[in-house]
């Protein structure tokens, strides 16, 4: 399959069994809707360079396709997915993917098993109904309780970062998967200032300040979310703010 993203290259890096139906699905680079409007978005975040591995066959953009080529449902997508790059391998760097269709939107984040080895790491969250959340290249999963039914993770979540020296059960604070996996993420001013505006642009009733380098997972915004204000957001300099890119690029 060689894609719509030519200018890549391709290289094979292994096969793995179709299935007796795949649906139709819209490809402009990375595979974005398909026939029952299950839909991805994708983000980059790196992550750990140990963590990445070439013994999988799976990167983002393929994950993308195989997921909406064999899902009808954004959970079936997320557990579709999972299954794959658990079973063949992720081959890629820290990767964030919002999954949706009519009724759901999910946030799973993915990261490689370590040098050498097959499988991955992951977790998911569901975005609660009525709420809007924003990636800008950072994790942004902290504490996961895999009791709730709308949090879903990979079995080595936990014990991969207290073997690798990531969290230290004793240590008294809390698992945070984007600490564990992702902590330059959490520190980068381009990270944190993108979550904080487009997050204050939607609900600018909850006062949000920039400069810290954790905001709410999610929020109910001030009012119902238009394709137009979406427009206005990916438009936007920080019009009216200390970092207005139009008057100095330097911020």
């Amino acid at each position: 399959d060689s894609g719509p993203m030519e200018r890549y290259g391709w290289m094979p890096t292994g096969s793995i069994p179709q299935v007796r139906r795949t649906y139709g699905y819209l490809a402009p680079a990375y595979a974005a809707m398909n026939e029952h409007q299950v839909a991805i978005g994708e983000s980059t975040f790196e992550g750990r360079k140990e963590l990445e591995s070439a013994a999988g066959i799976i990167d983002c953009e393929t994950l993308t396709r195989l997921m909406l080529a064999r899902a009808r449902t954004a959970r079936e997508a997320i557990d579709v997915g999972t299954k794959l790059i658990e079973t063949y391998g992720w081959r890629d760097t820290g990767e964030v993917l919002t999954v949706a269709d009519p009724s759901e939107v999910w946030h799973l984040e993915i990261i490689g098993p370590g040098e050498g080895k097959i499988g991955a790491i992951w977790a998911a969250r569901r975005i609660p109904d009525g709420h809007v959340s924003v990636v800008a290249n950072a994790s942004r999963l902290r504490q996961l309780d895999p009791k709730d039914p709308d949090v879903r993770m990979s079995d080595n979540v936990v014990s991969e970062a207290v073997a690798r020296g990531y969290w230290d059960p004793k240590s008294g604070e809390a698992f945070e998967f984007c600490m564990a996996y992702n902590p330059d993420g959490r520190a980068s001013v381009a990270a944190h200032r993108r979550e904080w505006r487009v997050l204050d642009l939607l609900a600018p009733s909850l006062k949000l300040e920039p400069g810290f380098n954790h905001y709410p997972f999610s929020v109910k915004p001030d009012a119902p979310v238009t394709p137009l204000k979406i427009m206005e957001i990916l438009r936007d300099t920080y019009e009216g703010t200390p970092f207005d890119m139009v008057k100095d690029l330097t911020v």
